[in-house]
């Protein structure tokens, strides 16, 4: 697995940041933080238009 380790700065204070591959244990984290982005609804509208546009949609 890839992995990086570098800080940022958050103010004045230094935070450290890991940057790495996604694995499957991620994916349930990763749906919630796209679930969290579409609660209103113009952008679930939009998120519905945008499915319906995908020209690489499998069906």
């Amino acid at each position: 697995m890839y992995d990086k380790h570098l800080y940022v700065f958050d103010g004045n204070t230094p935070r450290e940041a890991v940057i790495r591959n996604y694995t499957t244990d991620d994916f349930a984290d990763l749906i919630r933080v796209q679930q969290e982005s579409l609660e209103d609804e113009e952008s679930l509208n939009h998120a519905v238009l945008m499915e319906w546009r995908n020209p690489f949609k499998q069906t």
